[in-house]
């Protein structure tokens, strides 16, 4: 799949949905209330195992903090480098360059060191629901990268360790999107089937509807894929994705047809 392709993907409504649930239940800022209010607790009954409990969450909220201020870093160049074009300074020495504090040359080095940030939680603390979410952050960071298989491989670690818990529940559907951005469709459709009828996810059925025709009508299966388009009219009159829904079936039955009259 071409990487447009996969950028356009990457911004479909389930994935920002998703990206928005995360950044809700991700709060760096609510791990160190957490330690602060168990700090609290210690001073008025003297618990030990509060303190330890405090001591962890609060090295969680440190480094993840941590993590969050690289991904949310300004992207500039070294000073002066926009008057010369070429990343030279009067003297033609690049080296001398400096990059303005606080920022990164690019997105994707931004993105590289938040990511090492991200995992070093994840993989010190991974039954922790913070290092979970970390590792869910730094799945979906792979997949910025266009690292796909690692992504994958991060996605499936944390369906592993949360189950059917929210970030496990999340990481199925990004497992889903890096499979179908892999052109592994059959995965992808497997992975959405199976949570189109899951019961309690917190997942709306709708947003899992939505996507699961887009990979049916991505795979060429395209009578599932409108089956999958009228659920959403028919169970969901006043869902979100009415009018993308609406468009994909007219688009499908515009290329039904256009097939027949061909045929003949």
């Amino acid at each position: 799949m071409r990487r447009e392709e996969r950028h356009h993907l990457k911004g479909n409504p389930l994935a920002v949905s998703l990206a928005n649930v995360g950044e809700f239940l991700y709060n760096p800022g609510r791990a160190i209330v957490v330690a602060v209010v168990l700090f609290l607790v210690v001073a008025i009954g003297g618990g030990g195992y509060f303190f330890l409990k405090g001591r962890r969450d609060s090295r969680i909220g440190e480094l993840i903090a941590e993590a969050m201020f690289i991904m949310e870093a300004e992207v500039a160049n070294p000073p002066g480098q926009e008057e010369t074009g070429g990343g030279e300074n009067s003297s033609g020495d690049v080296s001398e360059l400096e990059q303005p504090q606080n920022s990164f040359p690019s997105e994707d080095s931004k993105l590289e060191m938040g990511l090492l940030k991200l995992l070093a939680v994840a993989d010190e603390y991974p039954s922790a629901s913070q290092g979970i979410s970390a590792r869910f952050m730094a799945a979906s960071t792979l997949v910025k990268l266009d690292r796909l298989e690692e992504a994958s491989a991060q996605y499936l670690r944390v369906i592993e360790i949360d189950k059917d818990q929210i970030y496990g529940r999340m990481a199925k559907f990004g497992l889903a999107e890096t499979n179908l951005m892999l052109g592994d469709y059959e995965s992808a459709i497997t992975l959405l089937k199976a949570e189109s009828t899951a019961v309690g996810s917190p997942i709306p059925l709708d947003a899992v509807l939505m996507q699961l025709g887009r990979v049916y009508q991505l795979a060429g299966k395209d009578s599932e894929a409108l089956s999958s388009f009228s659920r959403i009219g028919h169970e969901f009159p006043l869902s979100l994705y009415i009018s993308d829904a609406q468009g994909a079936m007219e688009s499908l039955t515009r290329r039904s047809a256009s097939d027949i009259s061909s045929d003949e």
